[in-house]
């Protein structure tokens, strides 16, 4: 588990590598509708995806509220 500065020093490499993710893809996205009838990208899916697999380094008990996938249990307790 890490202290509240390694948690923040963390969570800020991920949002960096998660907005470099997202411009890199923005070239080639593909714009699909949901079921509520708004847009979605398949960057915006890409990059919650990649947030998603990396937060639960940062905390054993991570759960993720995501626009694009909804709602996940915390990973552990």
């Amino acid at each position: 588990m890490l202290d509240e500065v390694g948690f923040l020093t963390g969570l800020e490499k991920i949002v960096s590598e998660a907005g470099a993710m997202a411009q890199n893809l923005r070239p080639k996205m593909k714009v699909s509708t949901k079921l509520d009838g708004s847009l979605v990208t398949s960057a915006d899916q890409e990059v919650e995806t990649f947030i998603r697999s990396e937060l639960p380094n940062l905390s054993e008990n991570v759960a993720v509220w995501g626009e694009e996938f909804g709602f996940e249990e915390p990973t552990s307790g």
